[in-house]
């Protein structure tokens, strides 16, 4: 089993200091903007050689323009209804053309596609969901990062609409147990808490490892989003090397 473990973004490390440390990284940035086009090739550069980007798709596929994650940021052009909520919509089609041009200059195998608490289960957000991963280009592999409980409700159902789309369930392994178990597994670790303010202990990373083994698939990421996510990633890392 590869495990490749890190942060989701730079942890507040200097570059040098993180790519001393962690071997790959989930990029935020483009989550909430689409870089200039010379920028990814910048960011492989400065990283150097055997690192692995994996990336989290754009906003404006996936959030409404009412989400607070907006606020900072400038929309797409054109009618806001059309974009969002994974809707098969030529806007959202467009979006995902530049988020695959950043993954292949990434040289990422992995896109997040984080969808908004407000993305019930609904028969319209699953039509959505079908209808727009049923169609788009998907040449590396693509997880989903559900947040409304309603999902959960339905795990069966869930977990065969994910495997007939061959999507990744991306989760917190201390919230709840994968839909389903692929040759990839995904973990982004939240903390907790209510927020992201954590520190996870020793015998909360040791469960952490467990979990892993347990899970065992061909090809494992795990990527810290808590506050002392770079400790807590080196840390990971020591137990595994460990072991």
């Amino acid at each position: 089993m590869n495990v490749l473990v890190g942060c989701c973004g730079q942890g507040g490390l200097r570059v040098s200091d993180y790519r001393s440390k962690f071997r790959a990284m989930e990029v935020q940035y483009t989550f909430y903007r689409l870089p200039r086009s010379g920028t990814p090739s910048k960011w492989v550069e400065a990283f150097g050689d055997g690192f692995t980007f994996t990336m989290k798709a754009y906003q404006g596929l996936t959030h409404p323009f009412t989400s607070p994650t907006w606020r900072r940021y400038r929309h797409p052009e054109g009618d806001p209804e059309r974009y969002g909520g994974l809707k098969p919509t030529e806007e959202n089609y467009a979006l995902w053309e530049k988020v695959l041009e950043i993954s292949r200059k990434l040289g990422s195998p992995f896109i997040v596609v984080q969808l908004p608490p407000s993305f019930a289960r609904n028969t319209e957000n699953v039509g959505n969901l079908v209808a727009f991963f049923g169609s788009v280009e998907r040449p590396v592999k693509i997880g989903v990062e559900l947040r409304n409980p309603s999902w959960f409700e339905y795990q069966d159902e869930v977990a065969n609409l994910f495997y007939k789309l061959d999507l990744v369930d991306v989760f917190d392994p201390f919230r709840r147990e994968p839909l389903l178990n692929t040759d990839v597994a995904y973990l982004r670790l939240h903390g907790r808490g209510k927020g992201y303010t954590y520190d996870y202990s020793d015998s909360e990373l040791e469960l952490l490892r467990k979990k892993v083994v347990e899970l065992d698939p061909e090809t494992c990421y795990v990527f810290f989003n808590n506050t002392a996510m770079a400790k807590n990633a080196q840390r990971f890392q020591q137990l595994l090397l460990s072991t």
